[in-house]
C-alpha cells in the first residue's frame, strides 16, 4: 500500500541517489568552484567561523547521512542533511544550480519535517501535498510561459535554442533541429505534455503516464543539454506527485 510512510521511504531512497551525485559533482569541481565562488566574503564575517574548514567536510557529513538513511529512512537524519543544504546555500550565495537545487531542498525539507512529527501527524501528508503541487506547477507553469510566445508554436524558439545554446549540443542534434517541420513538432509535444500535466492527478494511472513521460523528457535534455541534475531532482519528487494523485481520486 502506498501510504504517507511508504511515499516517504520511497522519496528518501530516490533523494539519496540524487544528494550523493550532487555532493560528489562539488568536491569534484571544488577548485573550480573556489575560482568563482571565492571563500575570502566569509574570513571576517560570523560565517567564517562556519566554513573555517571549508565546505567539503560538510559535504563528507552528507555521504554519511546518505548511507545511514538507506538503512533508516524517515529518520532524524534527514534534519541534519537539510541543515547542510543551507549551508551549502549559504556559501554559494544561493542555489548552485538553480531549480534543481530547490527542488531536491523542497524534498529533503518534507523528509525532515515527516522525520519531526508522529506518523499520524497530517503535517506529513500537507507536506506530501505541497511537494507534489510543487511538481505540477514546475511542469505547467513552463508550458504556459513558452506558450506565450508564438515562436514556440512554430518551432522557431526550439531550432534557435539549440542552435545558439551556450549549452554543448551535440552536432547531431543540431543538424536533426535543422529539418524542416521536426522542430515544430518536438514544440508542440512539449507545450502539449506541460501544460496538460496538471491531468496526472485525476488518476493513479495517469499519473504513472505522466511521470514516465516527464522522465522520458528529461533524460532527453540530460543528453542533448547535460541538465542531468533536474532528472535526479525530480525523479525525487514524483512519489509525492503519486501520492497525489491516490488522495484526489478518493475524492
Amino acid at each position: 500500500m502506498f501510504d504517507t510512510h511508504a511515499t516517504y521511504v520511497w522519496m528518501t531512497y530516490l533523494v539519496v541517489i540524487n544528494v550523493v551525485i550532487q555532493t560528489f559533482e562539488i568536491l569534484t569541481l571544488d577548485k573550480e568552484i573556489e575560482a568563482v565562488w571565492k571563500q575570502d566574503l566569509f574570513r571576517n564575517s560570523f560565517f567564517g567561523f562556519i566554513f573555517y574548514f571549508g565546505l567539503p567536510p560538510y559535504l563528507y557529513l552528507n555521504l554519511v547521512l546518505c548511507g545511514y538513511l538507506l538503512f533508516s529512512p524517515t529518520s532524524g537524519a534527514a534534519v541534519l542533511m537539510l541543515v547542510i543544504q543551507t549551508l551549502v546555500f549559504l556559501r554559494f550565495r544561493g542555489p548552485l544550480n538553480g531549480g534543481s537545487d530547490y527542488m531536491t531542498t523542497l524534498v529533503i525539507l518534507a523528509l525532515a519535517l515527516f522525520s519531526l512529527v508522529k506518523q499520524t501527524n497530517p503535517v506529513g501528508q500537507v507536506a506530501l501535498w505541497y511537494v507534489g503541487v510543487q511538481v505540477v506547477l514546475s511542469y505547467f507553469v513552463a508550458g504556459l510561459a513558452k506558450a506565450r510566445h508564438r515562436e514556440w508554436w512554430t518551432g522557431a524558439a526550439l531550432k534557435n535554442y539549440l542552435l545558439i545554446s551556450n549549452y554543448a549540443v551535440a552536432t547531431p542534434v543540431k543538424k536533426w533541429a535543422l529539418g524542416q517541420g521536426v522542430s515544430k513538432i518536438v514544440s508542440w509535444i512539449v507545450l502539449l505534455f506541460e501544460l496538460s500535466f496538471p491531468l496526472c492527478i485525476l488518476s493513479p494511472k495517469l499519473c504513472l503516464v505522466y511521470i514516465s513521460m516527464a522522465v522520458i523528457f528529461h533524460l532527453t535534455n540530460a543528453y542533448v543539454l547535460g541538465l542531468n541534475r533536474f532528472l535526479f531532482s525530480w525523479v525525487a519528487a514524483y512519489p509525492a506527485l503519486y501520492f497525489l494523485s491516490l488522495q484526489f481520486s478518493k475524492t
